[in-house]
């Protein structure tokens, strides 16, 4: 799972600096071929940190599905369309955790980033997950820059704060709000491991 979240990582910043074939190549080697070998090896056989899982054959096959989706749109340079699959994988693996309760910081910044795009995005709900954010463990990924994430996590809480203290979000404040939670997550919820 660590390749897979560093791999995909890579791809999408790859793709973020317009360079859609080192980004297909990274994909390919580094995120298919290890889903690819999960699938046809594994997937009959859960980790033991998935065992809540109902049925740990079916995700692996959508993993599969989802991946070679991705694969495809990045082949073919269909940039957009390749970040929309990359965008599901994200959201597969996040359904992976909340089903295996295995939750950690950057699933709740990933819970954030989804709620906070919405057309009215809730404030209560959004306090709710930012205090879910705040109380996590962080994920692994993050141990590599410990500072950078607590500082990060830091200054994203007191402009969330800021932002959603009246109990509302005005149109003004939805723009910022998207921002800064786009920027954190791009840094600590993007991994998926």
């Amino acid at each position: 799972m660590v390749l897979l979240a560093e791999s995909y990582v890579k791809t999408l910043d790859l793709l973020q600096e317009e360079r859609a074939i080192e980004a297909s190549q990274e994909f390919k080697r580094n995120f298919v071929q290890p889903v690819k070998k999960l699938y046809s090896e594994a997937a009959e056989v859960y980790p033991p940190r998935f065992s809540k899982v109902d049925d740990w054959c079916a995700w692996t096959k959508r993993l599969y599905v989802l991946t070679r989706k991705a694969e495809n749109a990045l082949r073919d340079g269909q940039t957009q369309q390749a970040l929309a699959e990359l965008s599901r994988l994200r959201e597969h693996f996040y359904l992976l955790h909340v089903e295996a309760e295995t939750q950690k910081s950057n699933d709740y910044i990933y819970a954030f980033l989804m709620r906070a795009q919405a057309e009215h995005p809730d404030a209560a709900e959004l306090n709710s997950l930012a205090t879910l954010v705040m109380d996590a463990e962080p994920c692994r990924s993050t141990g590599a820059d410990a500072d950078g994430y607590e500082k990060a996590r830091s200054d994203w809480s007191s402009t969330v704060t800021a932002l959603l203290e009246d109990g509302t979000i005005d149109a003004d404040e939805i723009g910022p709000l998207r921002e800064i939670t786009y920027d954190f997550y791009r840094s600590f919820g993007v991994q998926f491991e």
